[in-house]
């Protein structure tokens, strides 16, 4: 049997993908109380949500209500921030002081899991499901559709769908989507 190129370059993408989320997994990553972690290890029942990033980055700063209220509203969901410059531990932990985020926060100076990922925008998020598949990358939700310009009302809500519905059992009703924000310089 025959199998069209485009039907094999899709399949081998998807192994591309499998491969690299597996291997971002486990990537050693600095916990700002101190120490290295995985991205597994965070993981919870529903899944584990991987936010990119930066403590100057406005959008980013914006988004932190939204990432609260989200990590209360699913707590059976691990979220966790992955800061991709190089803001230092205090940086950091001025930035969760302010926007008072409680989730744990990580630090990725060398890139590793940015390059693993393929992440290109803060922020910029990754739902995986408990056995570490891919079911969602992108943007939070409509609120930003370009570089300060934003929606007065979200009318899409991307990342709640898509955790929502891997809560039940099912798969996000939107897989990828193009995140807005500050690039991450590599």
């Amino acid at each position: 049997m025959r199998i069209p190129l485009y039907l094999f370059l899709f399949l081998a993408s998807c192994t591309a993908v499998s491969v690299s989320t597996k291997k971002a997994m486990q990537l050693q990553l600095h916990a700002i109380e101190g120490g290295l972690t995985q991205l597994d290890l965070q993981m919870r029942d529903s899944g584990l949500v991987v936010i990119m990033l930066d403590a100057e980055c406005p959008i980013c700063q914006k988004y932190t209500l939204t990432l609260r209220e989200l990590e209360a509203r699913y707590p059976k969901t691990a979220f966790v921030g992955v800061f991709t410059k190089w803001n230092d531990d205090e940086a950091i932990t001025t930035f969760a002081r302010q926007y008072e985020l409680k989730l744990p926060l990580l630090r990725d100076p060398r890139h590793r899991l940015v390059r693993a990922l393929k992440a290109t925008t803060t922020p910029e998020v990754f739902l995986f499901d408990r056995q570490g598949g891919l079911q969602y990358r992108g943007a939070i939700d409509n609120w930003f559709f370009g570089l300060g310009n934003y929606r007065p009302h979200i009318t899409e809500f991307y990342l709640e769908d898509a955790v929502k519905a891997l809560a039940e059992g099912k798969t996000a009703p939107v897989k990828v989507t193009r995140p807005i924000g500050c690039i991450i310089q590599q």
